[in-house]
């Protein structure tokens, strides 16, 4: 690829509806496959160890001001809380 074919070629950026959801597509039921298909996965004691390090260090002020940018939008099928 050229350098002209390389700055004709579109960002790849997610934007607003570009991975909106199938309506007719049945996402819960996909993860619950997913899930039996995987089984139960062994948790990394270092992994744990790490997460809770990280959390400590975690400002709630911080976190509020990202999920203050989260758009409000109903969640994907399948994702609904029941």
């Amino acid at each position: 690829m050229t350098d002209d074919e390389e700055s004709r070629q579109p960002p790849i950026l997610a934007a607003v509806g570009q991975f909106d959801a199938d309506p007719d597509h049945d996402y819960k039921q996909q993860r619950l496959h997913k899930q039996a298909e995987l089984g139960d996965a062994e948790v990394d004691p270092e992994a744990v160890t790490w997460l809770q390090e990280r959390a400590a260090r975690a400002r709630r002020e911080k976190f509020d001001a990202v999920m203050a940018q989260v758009p409000d939008v109903a969640p994907l099928p399948g994702d609904e809380v029941e």
